[in-house]
This record gives structure tokens, C-alpha cells and sequence, in this order.
């Protein structure tokens, strides 16, 4: 291959990889096979692998944010709260390995991380600030919130909800209804 290649192409194979793998990261060597060249000649279009690893980052949280403000649309309170739970959902479901880069990017330790947690808690704190929800309030119940969703998305891609005949979905409801019947009582 070797001609026409770029750093977008370069940036949306290592995602490509990512996805395929459901792993939250790729090499540059695997990319550069992928593409049908030589590592170095990555070099040609990005720095380095910390480069590239920044790019996927912010794709991921871009991916997830629009996710987000897709099911939040339109709504706020307890229907907007319903839609990033299902919006996180959904993003599990047909991007795991881009939910998986954004469940590891502490572990990076790039400075986009901070930029990328941003891009993802800007649906969420919206959705709070319609409970109208003090500052402290809002950062307590987004994590609270994401602690929930990530806990339950994990443990159900582990296998740990098979035993039981009763519906996922009607669980994942009820930690829904326990979470907006904590924030009216706080409102």
C-alpha cells in the first residue's frame, strides 16, 4: 500500500484496530502492518505513538459525547438522565474498544486526558444542571452515575448476569429510578 497515506488514515486504522480487537491499545507496529508498511514510515505523517495515542483519545470522547447529546436531545431532567444512561449504553454495545481507551485514559498520563474527560462529562453536568443541582452536588452524582453505569456495563460484558432469568434491562431501569429518587431528594 504505502502511497496516499496520511495521518487521518493513519489515526482512523489505529481505531479500526482498536475496534476490531476491543482492546484499548494498538502498536505501531501492528498499524504499520495493517497498512502495509514499514513502522518507520509512520513517522513520515505522526510523531510518535504517544501522538497517536492522544488522537484516539479525543476521537473516543468525541464518539461518546456525541452518543450522549444524541439521547439527550431535546430533554432534561429524568428523561435526559435516562438518555446517558442508555446513550453509555449504547456506546458499550457498538464501541467497545473506543470505551474501553476512554476507561484507561488515566492510565496514559496525557495531558489530552483532562481535555477528553471534559468532552465526556459535558452531556452529564448538563443533564444535572437541570435538576438545578449545586456544583458539588452535580460532581458527586456524575460520579456516582458513571461509577453505576461503568460497574454494571462491565460486569455484564464479564458474564456476571447470566445466572438469573430476570430482565438486564429492568435492573439497569431501577438503578436509574434509585439515582433520580437521590436527586430529588436533594432538590
Amino acid at each position: 500500500m504505502g502511497k496516499g497515506i496520511s495521518k487521518e488514515i493513519i489515526i482512523m486504522t489505529a481505531i479500526s484496530l482498536i475496534e476490531e480487537k476491543n482492546h484499548p491499545f494498538v502498536t505501531l507496529g501492528e498499524v504499520a502492518r495493517r497498512l502495509e508498511i514499514k513502522t518507520p514510515s509512520l513517522y513520515n505523517h505522526i510523531e510518535g505513538l504517544e501522538q497517536l495515542n492522544r488522537e484516539i483519545i479525543i476521537y473516543s470522547a468525541n464518539v461518546l459525547s456525541d452518543t450522549e447529546n444524541k439521547y439527550i436531545k431535546g430533554k432534561t431532567g429524568e428523561d435526559a438522565l435516562y438518555g446517558i444512561f442508555y446513550a453509555y449504553k449504547e456506546f458499550m454495545k457498538n464501541h467497545e474498544g473506543l470505551y474501553r481507551v476512554i476507561m484507561n485514559i488515566s492510565k496514559l498520563e496525557i495531558t489530552e486526558a483532562a481535555r477528553a474527560a471534559d468532552i465526556i462529562s459535558k452531556p452529564l453536568f448538563t443533564v444535572l444542571d437541570s435538576f438545578g443541582l449545586g456544583v458539588e452536588e452535580s460532581v458527586h452524582y456524575s460520579r456516582i452515575i458513571r461509577s453505576i453505569i461503568n460497574g454494571f456495563l462491565v460486569q455484564k460484558k464479564a458474564g456476571f448476569f447470566t445466572k438469573s432469568e430476570i430482565c438486564l434491562d429492568k435492573s439497569y431501569d431501577k438503578a436509574i429510578k434509585m439515582v433520580i429518587s437521590s436527586i430529588k431528594g436533594k432538590i
